[in-house]
């Protein structure tokens, strides 16, 4: 769950994804998306409740999460990006 006073952005989500599965979030304009994206990466606190990714905790071990992550995230940007660079 995530807050931002009294207004609740996330509420009860509940998600899985296997391992090296390509997703994305889709809804309406305020449904959470981005919020959703930003307690996963630690760049909001979660308000309540737990999330882990890899297996780590995102409250506690984030370092653990992000370095992976953004790997993956930089090796799949310059793959989706060099046939666009090669032209």
């Amino acid at each position: 769950m995530k807050y931002y006073g009294n207004f609740l952005a996330v509420d009860k989500l509940n998600l899985g994804i296997p391992q090296g599965e390509c997703f994305g979030l889709l809804g309406v304009n305020g449904a959470g998306k981005t919020t959703t994206f930003k307690m996963m990466t630690g760049d909001h606190p979660i308000s309540s409740g737990s999330a882990y990714l890899m297996g780590y905790d995102v409250t506690t071990d984030i370092r653990q999460v992000i370095i992976p992550s953004l790997l993956h995230v930089l090796i799949l940007w310059d793959t989706m990006l060099q046939p666009t660079l090669d032209k």
